[in-house]
């Protein structure tokens, strides 16, 4: 026996109504309704699994957009502490400058200073006292290179701009420390 479609239950539950059913009409009637029921758990089984894959991936998409943001916001502290190191390091180099032309006449002064016997002795203490001072500035220049290099290391999330900021950093360090000229 084959189970009924949909027309053939309609009429099974019509004759029900008239009266009572053969034992075949009432099989043919079960086996449909069992067929309704085994779809019904069929499409109640597929709702709930696509249900779950909704939820599953409605939870992938908010650790994405949870990411997204995490990594949005590390660019923009990047960014901020970027301009503040630019201000800072454009800030340094004009005084860096002087203070290496600053050196850099302090020591023709002081071998001025040193061949010439009619230097008085007052003028070479006043000599000494600027390298001082200059020697001291530069001092103070690199220690806020290493201040900047360890801030960049510590904060900095774009490789690129860190490495900009170290490039920046030694070109400082090597103006602080000029060639002697070869002979």
């Amino acid at each position: 026996m084959t189970q009924p479609d949909t027309e053939q239950l309609l009429n099974l539950a019509d004759r029900a109504e008239r009266g009572p059913l053969t034992p075949d009409e009432a099989a043919r009637l079960r086996d449909g309704i069992t067929k309704l029921a085994t779809h019904i758990d069929e499409y109640r089984d597929m709702w709930r699994s696509n249900m779950r894959a909704m939820v599953e991936q409605e939870q992938r998409a908010d650790r994405y957009r949870t990411a997204w943001t995490s990594a949005r916001t590390r660019a923009e502290v990047a960014r901020h502490v970027a301009r503040s190191n630019r201000r800072h390091v454009a800030a340094i180099v004009p005084d860096l400058e002087a203070a290496t032309t600053r050196a850099e006449q302090l020591d023709d002064l002081l071998r001025i200073a040193n061949d010439t016997s009619n230097t008085s002795e007052t003028e070479r203490v006043r000599a000494v006292e600027r390298a001082d001072r200059a020697t001291d500035a530069i001092a103070r220049v690199r220690a806020e290179c290493d201040r900047i290099e360890a801030a960049v290391r510590d904060s900095a999330t774009d490789q690129d701009l860190a490495g900009g900021y170290l490039a920046c950093l030694r070109h400082i360090r090597a103006a602080l420390d000029p060639q002697e000229p070869q002979l």
